[in-house]
């Protein structure tokens, strides 16, 4: 299991936080996106306010 401790990533998600509301940001964890594609893709596309339709994978 890889940690974001002691990785940039924390500095660079913070610049973006800095310049863009929270609000706009959709993060997801890499573990429950393997769990569940599915559910994570439809969770993406309820942020992004996308119409829904059959998607085929």
């Amino acid at each position: 299991k890889r940690s974001v401790i002691g990785s940039l990533y924390p500095v660079f998600i913070n610049d973006w936080l800095s310049v863009f509301p929270r609000e706009q940001f959709l993060f997801i964890k890499s573990e429950e996106y393997f769990k569940n594609r599915t559910a994570i893709i439809m969770d993406i596309i309820d942020f992004l306010q996308l119409s829904k339709f059959i998607y085929c994978w």
